[in-house]
């Protein structure tokens, strides 16, 4: 365990710091998925406008890696498949339908999947569509499932300006979290190392087990996990380590206790050009407008997916990106 004290960085004062109170978001109408979200992936698109898709099932999958496919953020009908210059695909957007169906595949009891090998993890977790949940450092990009990462790498601490508050977002989500951890263990020779701040109360990052837990402070970046893989164990020449979200541990988690892919996303909405900052409970690839009606000043806004650092531009018609949460 370390325990890790940044000292450069700087937090930026930002009007608008989201509250820790959590609001149930608007029902969207409509998801969509961005291929390009997904670094050096190349996609081929399997469906075309009009199918019909359930939660989870496959929407493209890696032209060099035929065995990585991309979930669907939701259950409906294919509306749009939209491309940019050279033909690339920028996005697809499905229309929700009112009942919803999930692709379902096997479940585990708790305390069985810890008994499970790694073959049957990466089996299990290549028929779900999860593998781009899980990306690789160096370049930050989809992982290889044939892969031996050194370590996994989890930040339990958001320092990114307006971002999710975690100890919000984690709360009551131990069993699942705990599952998501003990299904990355078997993907690993090394640790999966958990990072939380000395103030975290959330008693999913303090009661989890099978992690190195380090408490880490300072400034921003101290909760980018780049920096903390960077102090707890830096990468030499021909390392590979993994890195996931820790939203997207709890869905790994809850993948393998229930067998269907948890769209569930808890997303902040934030800044001086809004009249209620908070946390919003949300889905997966929740349209922009389901976030921000009726809670916008008047006025012209820029709309940013992702943190005001690192995110990318987008608008009241557009979608919250595959690995954002603000």
């Amino acid at each position: 365990m370390a325990d890790l004290n940044i000292k450069k960085g700087h937090n930026i004062r930002i009007s608008g710091v989201p509250s820790d109170e959590v609001q149930i978001g608007l029902k969207p109408k409509t998801v969509a998925i961005h291929p390009t979200d997904f670094r050096t992936l190349r996609p081929k698109i399997l469906v075309k406008e009009g199918d019909t898709v359930k939660i989870g099932s496959p929407l493209f999958h890696c032209k060099s890696q035929s065995n990585i496919f991309s979930p669907s953020p939701g259950g409906g009908i294919v509306t749009s498949i939209q491309f940019g210059p050279r033909r690339v695909v920028e996005k697809i957007i499905i229309e929700l339908s009112e009942t919803e169906e999930s692709d379902c595949h096997d479940s585990f009891h708790a305390a069985e999947i810890p008994t499970l090998r790694k073959e049957q993890i990466l089996s299990a977790l290549l028929k779900g569509n999860l593998i781009p949940f899980i990306r690789q450092r160096p370049y930050n990009k989809v992982i290889n499932p044939m892969d031996t990462p050194r370590d996994i790498f989890i930040s339990g601490w958001n320092t990114a300006p307006l971002s999710v508050n975690l100890d919000v977002s984690l709360r009551r989500r131990l069993p699942q979290f705990q599952a998501g951890i003990n299904v990355l263990k078997k993907l690993t020779s090394g640790a999966v190392h958990l990072s939380i701040n000395e103030n975290t109360v959330s008693n999913t990052l303090l009661e989890v087990d099978g992690a190195e837990v380090h408490t880490i402070n300072g400034p921003h970046p101290a909760g980018n996990v780049g920096i903390q893989i960077h102090h707890i164990a830096p990468l030499a020449l021909n390392d590979i380590v993994w890195t996931v979200n820790a939203q997207d541990v709890v869905r790994i988690g809850n993948f393998f206790l229930t067998g269907k892919l948890d769209t569930t996303l808890f997303a902040t909405i934030g800044g001086p050009g809004v009249k209620n900052p908070i946390h919003i409970k949300s889905r997966l690839g929740v349209e922009v407008a389901a976030l921000t009606r009726d809670n916008l000043n008047e006025g012209n806004h820029r709309i940013i997916s992702g943190d005001v650092l690192t995110g990318k531009k987008s608008d009241t018609d557009g979608f919250l990106r595959f690995y954002d949460s603000s």
